[in-house]
């Protein structure tokens, strides 16, 4: 740590203590602690010991998604970015906030309903698909013009209502009805 550049180097921290100071308080620094788990439950276990409460956000990584769905059923918490860190947070169609000393809530009426549910994001980027917006060479260091171009371009495409998930047949179908009205305005 260096107090007077106010920088403090990323730091990995393997297998602390669950009473360490580093895990029971929150970070705000570039610290990553890394905590070998030999199973879900495992895994579920060490994350209540350590908190008791419920964390802002929760990052699994996972290619087995059985496991992703068990950790998501038994983790609560706020948002959610499955095998991806913070996307979540950047889905503007999807809620953000947390849950207990993470939460912050709205009162009276609907808002009040709406304050003691949770509608929790999960933000899913399987290990397999690299080609989005949050794709990690866009993301990190070094910053080019291209790339702030892109996030900020990004940022102002509005928000689109969910797509229906299609067949084959009506992907085909719709492709070629937008190509045939084409044509007829030719």
């Amino acid at each position: 740590v260096e107090v007077g550049e106010r920088y403090v180097s990323p730091t990995i921290i393997v297998n602390p203590k669950l009473t360490d100071q580093v895990m029971v308080e929150e970070s705000f620094g570039p610290v990553l602690c890394i905590i070998t788990v030999s199973s879900v439950d495992d895994a579920v276990s060490k994350h209540n010991k350590v908190s008791g409460k419920h964390p802002l956000a929760f990052y699994p990584f996972s290619s087995n998604r059985r496991v992703i769905e068990e950790l998501l059923t038994r983790v609560r918490s706020g948002g959610v970015s499955v095998n991806d860190v913070i996307c979540h947070a950047g889905m503007r169609n999807m809620p953000f906030g947390g849950l207990g000393d993470s939460g912050m809530g709205c009162y009276f009426g609907q808002y009040s309903f709406e304050a003691f549910s949770h509608r929790r994001g999960v933000f899913h980027k399987w290990l397999n698909y690299d080609n989005e917006l949050c794709d990690p060479s866009l993301r990190y260091a070094p910053s080019t013009p291209t790339k702030v171009m892109v996030l900020q371009i990004g940022t102002m495409i509005p928000d689109l209502p969910p797509l229906p998930s299609l067949s084959p047949k009506s992907v085909i179908l719709l492709a070629g009805t937008v190509l045939a009205l084409w044509y007829l305005r030719q």
